[in-house]
């Protein structure tokens, strides 16, 4: 440092350079730093210069609130095909509102368009429901959908299109102005941007569509407006017709994709054309035109909710189904035909097929029909009576004030009266009775006091004593019959009192010849241990003759005969109270008898037989084995 000229100041720390100026600096290697700077909080004038950042950004903080300017910016050479995601990683979890603006240019699908969008991160991983997104864009913009979310990485993400949306080639974003306020706003949220095409964002924490509003150009029009039609036709593919509910332009291209499965007129399943419109805020008109080759038909329909509920298709009619030739106007009617109502004049001659029916009283002196002069002439001879027949002898009775013939005329020589005797002839005392005694109803033999066919207190009586319980009584209720001195019970359909005598005896359609009837009314069967034969019941034996030297049987049946051929090993699946069985050997060979999961094992030597038994306690007791005395005699 011996060519810098300095000196050591004495009154305080430090150096001057001697020959320096107020604007030099001396730096620790010694060296003189003439750079010129200027002091913080002051205005500065610049000449031409360009200010280039590698990272970073111009910001401005003020009243909590900080501007970021020119933030990221990318250039896509190649076309791409998915979501546009922006995204940034987070400087702090402190709740924090954006006002983010994005630029694009699309060289290759000359589309231009700037993004605005509001939203507010809440925490760490919760965005909120208030938020807003405006697109000022060409025409041809891609897509209109906007999303917000926090990916797998917690980076917040400001999404453009639909995993199908093309970006064509040499697509320039730009992430040009980024306000962040409240609590979080005095962090730098300038940097960490990136910007990818994603297809896939399942793996989202956290996913909100934003409620976007497109500036009207020359041809994009607002479809949140009532009657709003886009120009742009979009084509239709297999989409069911109950969810297009954004009002457009849309184009059915095959008459495959038009089907009744995906709501289609049921008389328009052909290709053609929809147009979709709102009439109220959600209420939503459909119409459907068929190409020329399926007939040119319109169809229309609506929904007032949004497109839960739709009306039925109706087709729009027109003069192809409606030809006005075949059609009378008004005047013409007027002139050529009887009308309704009002007195009209027929010129000529009319013949008709059936009689026509002219009411009376509304034109004196009118022609009558055969069917008027038939009716009148009935009226007059069959529905008349001349006076001097009513409540004369041999004539006809009259009605008294209740409506019923008067008893002073009623029939009465040999004839029927209620609760009078009617067997006059023969003496018999019988009456029509009708509550005579009081309760009865019917045919009545008041000499005997017995109802001979009628009803008594609710019960059908048949040649019953009167209040009694004689001969046959009918519970009309259940229809259970009591017999010979008992009434109906609930329990039993048919009730006798006293002995029966059938001769020809009791046949039963569900029964068999293996059950019988005991006295108490219990079904017994006899298909086991009893058997037919012969028309006698016989004991039933369950009987068999085994050869071989290995076999094995198993029978609930009470008595056994088993024979065995050849000796050998005979075995009981099963054994049974008060079974008895016999096992007879009748071979030259030894044989052994016995019973699964019980230690029976009884050897039966050649020519020999043995004898069981199982008691009511279960017990197989050997009650004989007899030896050298068995054998087959024929």
């Amino acid at each position: 440092m011996h060519d810098i000229k300095y000196a050591y100041y004495n009154t305080s720390k430090g150096f001057r350079v001697v020959g320096g100026t107020a604007a030099q600096f001396l730096k620790a290697d010694g060296s003189v730093d003439s750079t010129s700077y200027v002091a913080a909080g002051t205005d500065i004038n610049m000449t031409d210069k360009n200010i280039n950042f590698t990272t970073g950004s111009l910001s401005r903080f003020e009243s909590n609130s900080r501007v970021f300017n020119k933030v990221y910016q990318r250039l896509l050479g190649t076309s791409q095909t998915g979501i546009l995601s922006f995204k940034f990683p987070p400087p702090t979890t402190l709740a924090t509102m954006f006002d983010v603006t994005i630029k694009m240019f699309g060289w290759g699908g000359r589309i231009l368009g700037t993004v605005r969008v509001a939203f507010y991160r809440f925490s760490v991983t919760e965005l909120n429901g208030n938020h807003k997104a405006i697109i000022e864009a060409s025409d041809n913009f891609p897509s209109t959908v906007i999303n917000m979310g926090v990916d797998a990485s917690g980076k917040i993400c400001i999404n453009i299109g639909e995993p199908t949306t093309v970006w064509n080639s040499y697509l320039n974003v730009e992430v040009d102005r980024v306000v962040a306020f409240h609590q979080g706003a005095n962090f730098d949220w300038s940097k960490g941007w990136s910007q990818t095409v994603e297809t896939d964002v399942s793996t989202y924490s956290q996913l909100k569509p934003i409620a976007t509003e497109v500036i009207a150009t020359r041809t994009w029009v607002d479809t949140n407006n009532a009657g709003s039609l886009p120009k742009a036709p979009t084509a239709l593919g297999s989409a069911d017709l109950n969810t297009v509910l954004t009002p457009g332009f849309y184009l059915q291209v095959t008459n495959a994709g038009s089907i009744a499965a995906n709501n289609y007129p049921s008389e328009g399943l052909f290709a053609g054309n929809l147009k979709v419109y709102k009439t109220l805020l959600t209420g939503i008109t459909q119409e459907y035109q068929t190409r020329r080759s399926g007939g040119n038909v319109t169809f229309i329909r609506s929904t007032e909710d949004n497109g839960a509920t739709w009306s039925a298709w109706k087709k729009n009619l027109t003069t192809e189904d409606f030809s006005p030739s075949n059609y009378y106007t008004k005047s013409e009617s007027l002139s050529q035909f009887v009308g309704k109502n009002g007195v009209e004049t027929i010129s000529d001659t009319k013949t008709f097929t059936h009689s026509p029916i002219v009411p009376n009283a509304t034109l004196n002196g009118h022609a009558v029909n055969f069917g008027q002069l038939d009716w009148l002439l009935g009226q007059t001879v069959s529905n008349f009576i001349p006076l001097g027949f009513k409540g004369q002898p041999y004539g006809v009775a009259e009605l008294g004030a209740d409506g019923k013939v008067p008893s002073s005329q009623l029939p009465a020589n040999d004839g029927i009266k209620v609760n009078e005797e009617f067997s006059t002839l023969s003496g018999s005392g019988f009456y029509l009775s009708d509550y005579m005694i009081g309760g009865e109803v019917g045919l009545f033999d008041k000499e005997a006091n017995i109802l001979v066919a009628g009803k008594e207190n609710g019960l059908y009586k048949f040649g019953s004593d009167y209040g009694g319980s004689g001969g046959v009584i009918v519970d009309p209720g259940n229809a259970h019959m009591g017999y010979g001195g008992v009434m109906p019970t609930a329990s039993h359909n048919h009730y006798f009192n006293g002995t029966i005598r059938i001769t020809g005896g009791i046949y039963s359609e569900s029964a068999n010849g293996a059950q019988v009837y005991a006295t108490s009314g219990d079904l017994y069967q006899l298909d086991k241990d009893v058997s037919h034969e012969d028309g006698s019941l016989r004991l039933s034996v369950y009987d068999r003759v085994f050869n071989g030297m290995s076999n094995s049987f198993d029978t609930d049946q009470r008595i056994v005969k088993v024979l065995l051929m050849d000796g050998g090993t005979i075995t009981m699946q099963n054994y049974f109270r008060y079974q008895e069985i016999t096992v007879m050997n009748v071979s030259g060979n030894s044989a052994n008898f016995t019973i699964d999961y019980t230690p029976v094992n009884v050897s039966i030597p050649p020519k020999s037989s043995a004898t069981f038994y199982v008691n009511g306690q279960n017990k197989i007791v050997l009650v004989r084995l007899d030896n050298d005395y068995c054998g087959v005699l024929n």
